[in-house]
């Protein structure tokens, strides 16, 4: 099994007839002119890839940590099984609403085993910038 992409946004949409998936409003940086904030709308999509011909049940499990590198267990462990003619798993989380409380960055971090065993396997990170920064006043032409 293998993590085939992350992606953080404010919304995943999902069509039930065919499947095909619509990331929202993709984000990697949120600016803003003070902290604490919270934000309204932000979800995680990932989508999961099996061997074919895999059958075996798998444990994912999603963490975020926060500049100050606290982890937070705010999921449960994700149980997967893998068909015999299914090749892609999706998992779409909405964290909404968000509390984001420190500057700097916020890192989500996937991994994931097989049931039967219990060494996790770490798979790439998607990291959530958080600046400060002033809004300009608007000018009046």
């Amino acid at each position: 099994m293998k993590l085939l992409y992350s992606i953080l946004c404010s919304d995943i949409l999902t069509d039930r007839e065919t499947g095909s998936t619509t990331y929202i409003r993709t984000i990697d940086q949120i600016s803003t002119p003070g902290i604490p904030i919270l934000i309204p709308s932000l979800s995680i999509g990932t989508c999961w890839k099996f061997e074919k011909g895999d059958e075996k049940e798998y444990d994912v499990k999603i963490e975020i940590a926060n500049p100050s590198e606290e982890r937070k267990p705010q999921f449960p462990i994700f149980k997967l099984k893998a068909e015999k003619d299914k090749l892609f798993h999706r998992i779409n989380i909405r964290l909404s609403p968000f509390q984001i409380e420190k500057t700097g960055n916020y890192i989500i971090s996937f991994a994931w085993k097989l049931r039967t065993s219990t060494d996790w396997i770490k798979e790439e990170s998607l990291i959530l910038s958080v600046i400060l920064k002033k809004m300009e006043k608007e000018v009046i032409h």
